[in-house]
Protein backbone atom coordinates (compact mmCIF):
# COMPACT_ATOMS: atom_id res chain seq x y z
CA UNK A 1 0.00 0.00 0.00
CA UNK A 2 2.83 2.39 0.78
CA UNK A 3 6.04 2.57 -1.24
CA UNK A 4 9.03 4.68 -0.22
CA UNK A 5 10.68 6.75 -2.95
CA UNK A 6 13.79 5.01 -4.26
CA UNK A 7 13.46 2.03 -1.91
CA UNK A 8 13.24 -1.52 -3.28
CA UNK A 9 9.82 -3.14 -3.86
CA UNK A 10 7.86 -3.95 -0.73
CA UNK A 11 8.88 -7.65 -0.54
CA UNK A 12 12.56 -7.05 -1.25
CA UNK A 13 14.77 -7.02 1.80
CA UNK A 14 16.90 -3.99 2.65
CA UNK A 15 20.02 -3.99 4.76
CA UNK A 16 19.79 -2.74 8.33
CA UNK A 17 21.54 0.65 8.54
CA UNK A 18 24.11 1.62 11.15
CA UNK A 19 23.10 4.53 13.36
CA UNK A 20 25.28 6.83 15.48
CA UNK A 21 26.23 5.42 18.87
CA UNK A 22 23.91 6.56 21.62
CA UNK A 23 21.22 7.83 19.25
CA UNK A 24 17.52 7.11 19.62
CA UNK A 25 17.65 5.11 16.42
CA UNK A 26 20.48 2.93 17.71
CA UNK A 27 18.57 2.29 20.95
CA UNK A 28 15.45 1.29 19.01
CA UNK A 29 17.46 -0.98 16.72
CA UNK A 30 19.20 -2.69 19.64
CA UNK A 31 15.88 -3.16 21.46
CA UNK A 32 14.45 -4.87 18.39
CA UNK A 33 11.05 -3.18 18.44
CA UNK A 34 9.61 0.20 17.49
CA UNK A 35 7.15 1.22 20.21
CA UNK A 36 4.15 2.89 18.61
CA UNK A 37 1.59 4.83 20.62
CA UNK A 38 -1.74 4.28 18.91
CA UNK A 39 -5.49 4.14 18.96
CA UNK A 40 -6.62 0.93 17.30
CA UNK A 41 -10.18 2.00 16.48
CA UNK A 42 -9.49 4.32 13.55
CA UNK A 43 -10.72 2.70 10.31
CA UNK A 44 -8.42 3.44 7.34
CA UNK A 45 -5.68 4.66 9.69
CA UNK A 46 -4.94 2.33 12.62
CA UNK A 47 -7.34 -0.53 13.16
CA UNK A 48 -6.93 -4.03 14.61
CA UNK A 49 -8.66 -6.53 12.36
CA UNK A 50 -10.89 -8.57 14.71
CA UNK A 51 -10.46 -11.70 12.59
CA UNK A 52 -6.67 -11.69 12.15
CA UNK A 53 -5.52 -9.52 15.05
CA UNK A 54 -3.32 -7.60 12.59
CA UNK A 55 -3.20 -3.81 12.86
CA UNK A 56 -3.86 -2.27 9.45
CA UNK A 57 -4.39 1.16 7.91
CA UNK A 58 -2.54 4.16 6.57
CA UNK A 59 -0.79 5.11 9.80
CA UNK A 60 0.03 1.46 10.48
CA UNK A 61 1.75 1.40 7.09
CA UNK A 62 3.80 4.47 8.03
CA UNK A 63 4.93 2.64 11.16
CA UNK A 64 5.83 -0.43 9.09
CA UNK A 65 7.91 1.59 6.64
CA UNK A 66 9.75 3.31 9.49
CA UNK A 67 10.42 -0.09 11.07
CA UNK A 68 11.77 -1.46 7.78
CA UNK A 69 14.21 1.44 7.48
CA UNK A 70 15.35 0.98 11.08
CA UNK A 71 15.69 -2.80 11.24
CA UNK A 72 16.11 -3.76 7.59
CA UNK A 73 14.40 -6.76 6.03
CA UNK A 74 11.18 -6.75 4.04
CA UNK A 75 8.18 -4.50 4.50
CA UNK A 76 5.94 -7.52 5.03
CA UNK A 77 8.11 -8.73 7.93
CA UNK A 78 8.59 -5.29 9.47
CA UNK A 79 5.21 -5.62 11.20
CA UNK A 80 6.87 -8.12 13.56
CA UNK A 81 9.10 -5.28 14.83
CA UNK A 82 6.17 -3.10 15.92
CA UNK A 83 4.94 -2.95 19.50
CA UNK A 84 1.67 -1.04 19.88
CA UNK A 85 0.95 0.84 23.11
CA UNK A 86 -2.73 1.77 23.16
CA UNK A 87 -4.21 4.83 24.82
CA UNK A 88 -6.53 7.77 24.36
CA UNK A 89 -5.15 11.07 23.10
CA UNK A 90 -4.24 12.44 26.52
CA UNK A 91 -2.43 9.21 27.39
CA UNK A 92 -0.59 9.11 24.07
CA UNK A 93 0.71 12.64 24.52
CA UNK A 94 2.00 11.61 27.95
CA UNK A 95 3.64 8.48 26.50
CA UNK A 96 5.51 10.65 23.98
CA UNK A 97 6.68 13.17 26.58
CA UNK A 98 7.95 10.45 28.94
CA UNK A 99 9.38 8.38 26.06
CA UNK A 100 7.22 5.40 27.00
CA UNK A 101 6.79 5.13 23.22
CA UNK A 102 9.17 6.01 20.40
CA UNK A 103 6.48 7.48 18.15
CA UNK A 104 2.76 8.09 18.26
CA UNK A 105 0.40 7.83 15.30
CA UNK A 106 -3.26 8.55 15.97
CA UNK A 107 -4.46 11.35 13.68
CA UNK A 108 -2.29 13.66 15.82
CA UNK A 109 -2.25 17.25 14.58
CA UNK A 110 0.92 19.31 14.86
CA UNK A 111 -0.20 22.42 16.75
CA UNK A 112 1.69 25.26 18.48
CA UNK A 113 0.41 24.08 21.89
CA UNK A 114 1.60 20.51 21.37
CA UNK A 115 4.97 21.69 20.06
CA UNK A 116 5.66 23.09 23.53
CA UNK A 117 6.08 19.56 24.89
CA UNK A 118 6.83 17.31 21.90
CA UNK A 119 8.18 17.37 18.36
CA UNK A 120 6.62 16.34 15.07
CA UNK A 121 8.04 14.71 11.97
CA UNK A 122 6.88 13.32 8.67
CA UNK A 123 3.81 15.50 8.15
CA UNK A 124 1.54 13.53 5.88
CA UNK A 125 -2.05 14.78 5.79
CA UNK A 126 -4.34 17.78 6.25
CA UNK A 127 -8.08 17.32 6.32
CA UNK A 128 -11.10 19.54 6.82
CA UNK A 129 -13.71 18.85 9.50
CA UNK A 130 -17.28 17.79 8.89
CA UNK A 131 -19.80 16.44 11.43
CA UNK A 132 -20.93 12.83 11.21
CA UNK A 133 -24.65 12.47 11.74
CA UNK A 134 -27.19 9.67 11.71
CA UNK A 135 -28.48 8.79 8.26
CA UNK A 136 -32.00 10.08 8.99
CA UNK A 137 -30.93 13.18 10.98
CA UNK A 138 -31.48 16.74 9.69
CA UNK A 139 -28.50 18.01 7.74
CA UNK A 140 -26.00 20.50 9.19
CA UNK A 141 -25.48 22.98 6.38
CA UNK A 142 -24.12 26.10 8.07
CA UNK A 143 -22.37 26.90 11.32
CA UNK A 144 -25.66 28.23 12.75
CA UNK A 145 -27.10 24.71 12.52
CA UNK A 146 -24.61 23.55 15.16
CA UNK A 147 -25.99 25.85 17.86
CA UNK A 148 -27.58 23.90 20.70
CA UNK A 149 -26.73 20.46 19.29
CA UNK A 150 -25.07 17.76 21.38
CA UNK A 151 -21.80 17.26 19.53
CA UNK A 152 -19.35 14.52 20.46
CA UNK A 153 -15.59 14.99 20.12
CA UNK A 154 -12.54 13.11 21.33
CA UNK A 155 -11.12 14.19 24.69
CA UNK A 156 -7.67 15.73 24.36
CA UNK A 157 -7.92 16.02 20.60
CA UNK A 158 -7.76 19.20 18.55
CA UNK A 159 -11.33 18.36 17.49
CA UNK A 160 -12.55 19.83 20.79
CA UNK A 161 -10.78 23.17 20.44
CA UNK A 162 -11.66 23.42 16.75
CA UNK A 163 -15.33 22.71 17.43
CA UNK A 164 -15.59 25.32 20.18
CA UNK A 165 -13.81 27.86 18.00
CA UNK A 166 -16.32 27.25 15.22
CA UNK A 167 -19.36 27.53 17.49
CA UNK A 168 -19.06 27.87 21.29
CA UNK A 169 -22.84 27.39 21.62
CA UNK A 170 -22.66 23.63 21.02
CA UNK A 171 -23.27 21.23 23.88
CA UNK A 172 -19.92 19.47 23.88
CA UNK A 173 -19.96 15.74 24.61
CA UNK A 174 -16.26 14.95 25.20
CA UNK A 175 -15.57 11.21 25.09
CA UNK A 176 -12.34 9.20 25.42
CA UNK A 177 -12.24 7.48 22.02
CA UNK A 178 -13.47 7.86 18.48
CA UNK A 179 -15.50 4.68 18.88
CA UNK A 180 -17.26 6.22 21.90
CA UNK A 181 -18.12 9.28 19.78
CA UNK A 182 -19.50 7.19 16.93
CA UNK A 183 -21.57 5.06 19.31
CA UNK A 184 -22.96 8.18 20.98
CA UNK A 185 -24.41 9.27 17.62
CA UNK A 186 -25.67 5.78 16.77
CA UNK A 187 -27.29 5.40 20.21
CA UNK A 188 -28.90 8.85 20.16
CA UNK A 189 -26.73 10.26 22.96
CA UNK A 190 -25.20 12.86 20.62
CA UNK A 191 -26.56 14.63 17.56
CA UNK A 192 -23.24 14.65 15.72
CA UNK A 193 -19.60 13.61 15.94
CA UNK A 194 -17.15 16.39 15.10
CA UNK A 195 -14.19 14.85 13.32
CA UNK A 196 -12.09 15.19 10.19
CA UNK A 197 -13.46 14.08 6.85
CA UNK A 198 -10.54 11.67 6.48
CA UNK A 199 -11.34 9.94 9.77
CA UNK A 200 -15.09 10.11 9.25
CA UNK A 201 -14.98 8.33 5.89
CA UNK A 202 -13.85 5.12 7.55
CA UNK A 203 -16.58 5.25 10.17
CA UNK A 204 -19.24 5.85 7.53
CA UNK A 205 -18.16 2.66 5.77
CA UNK A 206 -17.91 0.73 9.04
CA UNK A 207 -21.38 1.84 10.14
CA UNK A 208 -22.94 0.19 7.09
CA UNK A 209 -25.45 2.86 6.12
CA UNK A 210 -26.20 4.26 9.58
CA UNK A 211 -24.05 7.41 9.35
CA UNK A 212 -23.44 10.14 6.81
CA UNK A 213 -21.29 13.24 6.48
CA UNK A 214 -23.08 16.56 7.03
CA UNK A 215 -22.82 19.25 4.37
CA UNK A 216 -21.01 21.73 6.62
CA UNK A 217 -17.21 21.68 6.35
CA UNK A 218 -14.50 23.61 8.15
CA UNK A 219 -10.76 23.65 7.50
CA UNK A 220 -8.34 24.58 10.26
CA UNK A 221 -4.84 25.75 9.43
CA UNK A 222 -3.57 23.73 12.40
CA UNK A 223 -4.84 20.36 11.19
CA UNK A 224 -1.64 18.87 9.76
CA UNK A 225 -1.16 15.32 10.97
CA UNK A 226 2.32 14.01 11.70
CA UNK A 227 4.36 11.49 13.66
CA UNK A 228 4.72 12.65 17.28
CA UNK A 229 8.11 12.11 18.95
CA UNK A 230 9.99 13.28 22.05
CA UNK A 231 10.76 16.98 21.99
CA UNK A 232 14.06 18.12 20.56
CA UNK A 233 15.30 14.84 19.06
CA UNK A 234 16.53 16.35 15.80
CA UNK A 235 18.30 13.28 14.30
CA UNK A 236 15.21 11.12 14.85
CA UNK A 237 12.97 13.84 13.40
CA UNK A 238 15.15 14.20 10.33
CA UNK A 239 15.17 10.42 9.82
CA UNK A 240 11.36 10.27 9.91
CA UNK A 241 11.08 13.33 7.68
CA UNK A 242 13.33 11.67 5.10
CA UNK A 243 11.44 8.37 5.06
CA UNK A 244 7.98 9.95 4.91
CA UNK A 245 8.98 12.68 2.45
CA UNK A 246 10.28 10.08 0.04
CA UNK A 247 7.05 8.15 0.49
CA UNK A 248 5.04 11.25 -0.32
CA UNK A 249 7.01 11.63 -3.54
CA UNK A 250 5.84 8.21 -4.65
CA UNK A 251 3.04 8.35 -7.20
CA UNK A 252 1.35 5.28 -5.75
CA UNK A 253 1.33 6.77 -2.25
CA UNK A 254 -0.33 9.99 -3.42
CA UNK A 255 -2.89 8.18 -5.56
CA UNK A 256 -3.92 6.14 -2.55
CA UNK A 257 -4.24 9.26 -0.40
CA UNK A 258 -6.34 11.03 -3.00
CA UNK A 259 -8.64 8.05 -3.46
CA UNK A 260 -9.29 7.55 0.25
CA UNK A 261 -9.38 11.09 1.58
CA UNK A 262 -10.42 13.40 -1.25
Amino acid sequence: MLIVGDSPPADQAVAAPRFPAGSTLEHIQQRGTLRVGAMLDLPDFMYRNPDTGIVTGFEADIARVLAQHIFGGTLSRSYECLHFVVGDMTQLEGFVRTQHVDIALANIADTPLRRETMSFAGHFLASSHSPLIALDAPDIVTVSDLGGLRVAAGEGSTDVSTLLAVDPRVNLVALPTATDCVNAVLNGNADAYWTTRANGAGYIRAAAGQLREASFQYRSADERWAVAIAKGDRPFREFIDDVVDRALESGQFNRWLNKCFA
